[in-house]
């Protein structure tokens, strides 16, 4: 457990301080750096992705409820108190 928390710490944490000094030493911008941009175009694409999955859940849930009730043979049974 405490190998896997520092492999998926440790090494983006290594690479990040390591990219930052390699765009230090050149004196560019981080807005310059090519690695950068195509690291914040990924991040807005599975941004979005995000998104999308996250506006289809209630479509979703709405669809496994309807098959729990859809497959109900007695439905006034199933939402009565038991009495």
């Amino acid at each position: 457990m405490i190998c896997v928390f520092s492999d998926l710490f440790v090494v983006p944490s290594t690479a990040g301080v390591a990219l930052g000094g390699v765009v230090f030493q050149r004196g560019i911008t981080i807005r310059e750096c090519h690695l950068v941009m195509v690291l914040t175009d990924m991040s807005d694409m599975f941004l979005s992705l995000i998104n999308m999955v996250i506006g289809a859940t209630p479509f979703a849930v709405f669809s496994l409820i309807a098959n729990a009730v859809g497959s109900q043979n007695d439905l006034a049974g199933a939402f009565s108190n038991g009495t």
